[in-house]
């Protein structure tokens, strides 16, 4: 029996009551008819003093939902004097307009700012409670005779030439980032410093350029540029202006004889990094030479992820000197992607596209940036796949994929989601585009079986995989130096910071597997969701021994959990993306200052 008042025109400025409503008001009027719910919603208008009779029948006061900017908010203080019980959301200075639990209900997500209305409506005596208590409330703060003894106060001050003293903030440090704003007004005194109301508008501007918001595209183009100054920064700052220092080349395995020829980083006593492999079939992408497949561990596994090292090849121009250069911009526009590919996403489901800059906060991301690995190229087709399966784009969405699979094979468990998406929704058009996709890699595979037909290509299913759970146990085994693992003993601030990374990947598989069980997230997410669970809580020894290599290799995972939390609106987005960006933060102060 509840009914939506609103009060208050779509243009504030513009009166005429009810029947004049604006082009957005008859376009949301029409979508309520459709929906049947045109008699639940009164769209009052802008009314003056007419407005108090009517709030006789309002039993809650639901305020300004978004919070944005808000000062103070009259509307909050209104509903209060006028013994309304208030809900707002927790933004601004709506924390000290409405009391929490005393004057109204504050909330912190949509979700909770609906079942507070709820709540309210279901018990009439908190209504009653809450709106007595903001009645008196708003005479004791704000009624004229503390608004008289205030004037008087400042009258004799400024009689008396008082040294002015600023009211301390009341609300708490973390709030709306207030030790941000406090950090930042340190330098106020230095000439030419903005104050931060001054830095987020030109922030603003910068992004959003001076008429529109920002679009994916522009997402993209920073994320880029932000992911090449790091790069550039790593490379002449740790490796003397050398990109073959990202490749992570050690001294224990056979170099071929195009890697060889060039002027190399080799750090002494290492194995070498998978990076090595990509450098040794980026400079003869096809095994032409005998000595690049004896260089590789495996010529059949490390060739089936064909695209990455062909790709810098040909950006190379197959110079040997431009090849290690091309890795890196590689995957540094493989960021840029990824950015813009998110922001893409968070617009289908109507969202800003600025969380696009989410993805730079994913530690597997700049772990793949810095050893140069083919991670994020198959990641980027993952995330294509999602944002032209939503947009049905059929030719789009069979191209990506064939992409990432030429980029690892891991990404057949995005083709199988996909193609159960499509039984599932009875795109029964996609089904044949969808079979073909494996087809270049199956081929290309053939090939390099009969080439090196003494190779056993079993290294992914037999090494990186065992039983449920067991790789997990043992790993964290190791963390409480109850089990040793294959390799040198980690320090303890690796230990430390390596159960961080623990944690963080176990969080992003709890996040999947909310995704996968949640009905309000879309097919395609839900299956791919619960197609990557399994095989990662498969994962071995041999790839959870390290930090950098689950973090790097289950890249798809954190991918696949943001777009899941964007999708939801969770409020474990952001304590989520917070911990990422600490663990990214924690590697590269590692990789730059500790690894060799």
């Amino acid at each position: 029996r509840a009914r939506l008042r609103v009060f208050g025109g779509a243009d504030l400025y513009v009166g005429g009551g009810a029947a004049a409503l604006t082009p957005y008001e008859r376009y949301c009027r029409d979508l309520l008819d459709r929906g049947g719910y045109g008699d639940r919603v009164v769209f009052e208008g802008s009314l003056g003093l007419e407005r108090y009779a009517a709030f006789a029948d309002v039993a809650v006061g639901a305020v300004n939902p978004s919070g944005r900017d808000e000062t103070f908010c009259l509307s909050a203080a209104e509903f209060s004097a006028c013994g309304i019980p208030v809900v707002a959301p927790r933004r601004h200075a709506l924390v000290q307009t409405v009391l929490d639990g005393t004057t109204g209900l504050l909330a912190a997500s949509d979700e909770e700012f609906a079942q507070h209305c709820i709540a309210l409506l279901q018990d009439p005596e908190r209504r009653a409670s809450l709106g007595q208590a903001g009645r008196s409330h708003m005479q004791l703060a704000y009624g004229s005779g503390q608004l008289t003894s205030l004037w008087t106060q400042l009258a004799a001050e400024l009689k008396a030439d008082l040294q002015v003293v600023p009211t301390p903030p009341s609300t708490p440090w973390w709030h709306e980032g207030r030790w941000l704003r406090e950090l930042w007004g340190l330098p106020l005194a230095c000439p030419l410093w903005p104050s931060w109301p001054v830095l987020k508008s030109g922030v603003k501007g910068l992004v959003q350029g001076s008429r529109r918001a920002i679009t994916p595209a522009g997402v993209g183009v920073l994320s880029t540029w932000a992911a090449l100054a790091l790069m550039l920064l790593v490379v002449f700052g740790k490796y003397g202006g050398n990109p073959t220092g990202l490749a992570r080349i050690g001294d224990q395995f056979p170099l071929s004889p195009r890697v060889a020829a060039q002027e190399l980083v080799i750090l002494a006593g290492k194995r070498g990094n998978d990076g090595q492999q990509y450098l040794a079939l980026a400079m003869d992408p096809w095994q032409v030479e005998r000595g690049t497949s004896q260089a590789l561990d495996n010529p059949i596994y490390r060739g089936k992820r064909l695209l990455y090292p062909l790709l810098a090849w040909v950006l190379g121009f197959g110079q040997s000197g431009l090849i290690a250069w091309a890795l890196a911009g590689l995957n540094v526009l493989a960021i840029g992607s990824a950015a813009a590919l998110v922001a893409l996403w968070a617009q289908q489901h109507q969202l800003t596209p600025q969380w696009g800059f989410a993805a730079l906060l994913l530690p597997g991301y700049w772990v793949t940036l810095s050893l140069d690995t083919a991670d994020l190229l198959a990641t980027v087709g993952l995330l294509a796949v999602a944002v032209t399966w939503t947009a049905k784009q059929r030719g789009a969405t069979s191209l990506a994929l064939a992409a990432a699979l030429l980029s690892r094979e891991t990404s057949l468990l995005a083709w199988a989601s996909t193609g159960l998406s499509a039984l599932w929704q009875r795109r029964w058009t996609w089904l044949l585009p969808l079979a073909c996709v494996p087809l270049p890699l199956l081929l290309w595979t053939q090939v390099l079986n009969s080439r090196f037909a003494q190779t056993r290509d079993g290294l992914l299913a037999s090494v990186h995989f065992g039983w449920p759970g067991v790789g997990l146990l043992q790993k964290l085994g190791q963390l409480l130096a109850l089990y040793a693992l294959p390799g040198p003993a980690p320090s303890l601030l690796e230990r430390l910071f390596d159960a961080a990374s623990l944690s963080l990947w176990v969080s992003t598989l709890l996040v999947l597997a909310s995704v996968a069980l949640s009905p309000r997230a879309s097919r395609w997410l839900r299956l791919t969701s619960a197609i990557y669970l399994l095989p990662a809580l498969c994962t071995s020894t041999q790839i959870l021994a390290r930090f950098p290599d689950y973090t790097r290799v289950w890249i798809d995972l954190a991918s696949l959990a943001l777009l899941g939390l964007l999708q939801l609106r969770s409020r474990w987005l952001k304590p989520w993306l917070a911990g990422c960006g600490c663990i990214s933060l924690g590697y590269w102060a590692g990789y730059c200052w500790l690894a060799p």
